[in-house]
């Protein structure tokens, strides 16, 4: 098959006039037809966020990569725009990877992309390499470089993979010039982060390797956001194959925040936390807001856990609920960016407590909603051993939320969401800062077939998603002892 952005652009719009919106998240961003996997540069330009994403137009199964393309005025409610790269080069006739994107001081936007293609060895063996790409264009059309790439297999320092080298972050220095992250492994596989710097974002420099794994998180490092906040540096990436870090990290590919307290020179880890704590979260990406403050996306699968819709088979992959970030002391927070709010429809207020039993209520049900839950002992009683929410309840499944404040953990399981078992179908984490008394508060959204948790105002978070038709609608709480239960519900 030829891929060319005018073929890519030609079905995608036929395949548009179409869309249903049924079956469908419907205040998470999905691709209009066929596959969507991370998230890429994301970015504010001529007065509109700008989302585009891996995409293979054709079918709902991961192929050559293309970039996906939507805008919006809130984050919340996105916009199709023709897709924006297609692998039809020679540096990248095998895929347009992941990159980022930034607004030149000339007004173009430079979209900065890993090209993936074939070439020989010494020995005249096939062989995959990934080099870095850059695209110039106005927010719908996008032009490459015609000397691509810009940062060749050449440019890497001795004993870096030609094969593993890619995901470039872009952004503007300090000092005025352009700097990018890339993720990087050595020969052995063991994760690092490259750094480079440009004048015009055409020649690149080698800065040299801002943090390496040495064996101690996983190993490919995929997918870097690296930025400043709060007087901190940043480092936002997702490692591959991590093995035995529980608690914090589950074993399998997850994503991480690494922070340091020096605002330059050598990288010096300070802190380092899980970012989301679910089943299904990863390669998240890292918007500057206009106002100076930062929000966070997300793809909402995991390649530990990738399972297909099969009740509707025109797209898959989804976004998470972009999530404004901010540090509390050391700890990374993430809360759903405020906009959500405007689409709220009705409100449900229900205080109820909770003995040794259920509840129910038909004013609580369904799969679009945002809800808060809040509980806590009965006052003057024993604190309660477990309490648990039963989410999309139905046709003998239900997908449960379970805290137990002794151990000061919350647990997501599906495993009877409907759907065949998976190499894992739960997750659980400690929550930061509990005191183990029982006060736990929950902002959950569901969206069809999605679910994100907020813990105690995003300390924790933990996302999955839920295979189980959409029809159970039913939500029902329980605790294991006395409680006291508030909650607020609003459809979507």
């Amino acid at each position: 098959m030829e891929y060319t952005l005018e073929r890519a652009r030609r079905y995608e719009a036929e395949a548009l006039r179409d869309i249903s919106k049924l079956n469908r998240p419907q205040y998470h961003l999905t691709p209009g037809v066929g596959w969507m996997n991370d998230p890429n540069g994301f970015s504010f330009y001529k007065g509109k966020f700008h989302l585009f994403y891996q995409y293979y137009p054709y079918d709902t199964n991961w192929g050559k990569m293309h970039w996906g393309h939507a805008v919006s005025s809130d984050l919340v409610k996105w916009d199709y725009l023709p897709a924006a790269l297609a692998p039809d080069s020679t540096y990248d006739h095998e895929g347009c990877f992941s990159g980022g994107a930034i607004t030149l001081k000339d007004g173009r936007q430079m979209l900065m992309y890993t090209g993936v293609s074939v070439t020989k060895d010494e020995n005249g063996n096939d062989m995959t390499v990934q080099q870095q790409c850059v695209a110039f264009g106005d927010g719908i059309d996008y032009k490459k470089y015609e000397h691509n790439p810009v940062i060749e297999t050449k440019d890497l320092p001795e004993g870096a993979s030609k094969l593993d080298f890619r995901d470039p972050t872009v952004f503007e220095r300090p000092d005025g010039d352009y700097g990018c992250i890339v993720g990087s492994c050595d020969a052995d596989k063991d994760g690092q982060l490259l750094e480079f710097k440009s004048k015009d974002g055409i020649n690149w420099n080698y800065v040299g390797c801002l943090l390496k794994c040495n064996g101690k998180l996983g190993r490919m490092w995929e997918c870097p956001n690296y930025f400043s906040m709060q007087g901190k540096r940043v480092l936002v990436f997702s490692p591959q194959e991590i093995r035995n870090m529980e608690p914090e990290f589950c074993d399998g590919n997850q994503t991480v925040c690494i922070t340091c307290d020096e605002p330059e020179g050598e990288f010096k880890p300070k802190t380092k936390q899980c970012l989301d704590y679910g089943t299904d979260f990863y390669a998240p990406q890292v918007l500057n807001m206009p106002d100076g403050s930062k929000v966070m996306i997300g793809w909402l699968q995991n390649w530990d856990a990738l399972r297909h819709n099969e009740k509707n088979r025109m797209f898959y992959g989804t976004m998470s609920i972009p999530r404004s970030i901010s540090f509390k002391g050391d700890r990374l927070v993430q809360e759903p960016v405020k906009a959500i709010e405007a689409y709220r429809k009705g409100e449900t207020r229900l205080k109820f407590a909770l003995d040794d039993d259920l509840s129910r209520n038909e004013r609580i049900k369904g799969r679009n909603f945002d809800m808060t839950v809040e509980v806590s002992p009965e006052e003057g009683e024993t604190r309660y051993s477990e309490f648990s929410i039963g989410l999309a309840e139905g046709g003998g499944c239900v997908t449960l939320l379970v805290y137990d404040p002794e151990k000061k953990t919350l647990t997501i399981d599906r495993s009877k969401d409907g759907t065949e078992r998976e190499r894992f179908n739960e997750r659980s984490c400690v929550l930061y800062g509990d005191r183990g008394d029982g006060n736990l508060k929950l902002r959950i959204l569901s969206d069809g077939y999605t679910l994100e948790v907020f813990v105690n105002d995003g300390v924790n978070v933990l996302s999955a998603v839920v295979g189980t038709d959409v029809s159970a609608e039913g939500i029902y709480f329980g605790a294991a002892g006395k409680a006291k239960v508030e909650t607020v519900f609003y459809n979507m």
